[in-house]
C-alpha cells in the first residue's frame, strides 16, 4: 500500500510538472507566432515563417492538452487507489481559451 501511495504521488507530481512546462511552451509558441505574423504584416517576413510558427503553436497546444489529460487522470487515479474522492485543483492549472487560427 505504501508503495502504491508513493507511486501515485510521484506520478501525479510528474504530470503536474509536465503540465506547467507545456503551458510555458504554449506561451512561447504564441509569442513566436505573434512575432512571425507581425513581421509578415510589416513586409519583413515570409508566409512560411507564419505557417511554421502556427504549426509549432498547434503542436504546443496539443501537447498541453495531453498533459492536462494525464494530470487529471493521474490525480483521479491516486485518490481512487486510497479510497478517497479525488478533487480537482483548479488553482494549479492555468486554463487558456480556444484560440482560432488566422
Amino acid at each position: 500500500m505504501d508503495y502504491d501511495i508513493r507511486t501515485s504521488y510521484f506520478s501525479m507530481k510528474e504530470a503536474e510538472n509536465r503540465l506547467k512546462s507545456t503551458q510555458d511552451a504554449v506561451d512561447k509558441a504564441k509569442e513566436d507566432y505573434f512575432i512571425a505574423r507581425e513581421k509578415y504584416r510589416a513586409g519583413e517576413g515570409v508566409m512560411l515563417d507564419v505557417i511554421d510558427a502556427q504549426l509549432a503553436l498547434s503542436k504546443a497546444e496539443l501537447n498541453h492538452i495531453g498533459a492536462l489529460y494525464d494530470f487529471c487522470t493521474r490525480q483521479g487515479a491516486g485518490g481512487e487507489r486510497h479510497g478517497e474522492k479525488a478533487l480537482w485543483r483548479a488553482s494549479s492549472v492555468r486554463r487558456t481559451p480556444w484560440r482560432p487560427f488566422l
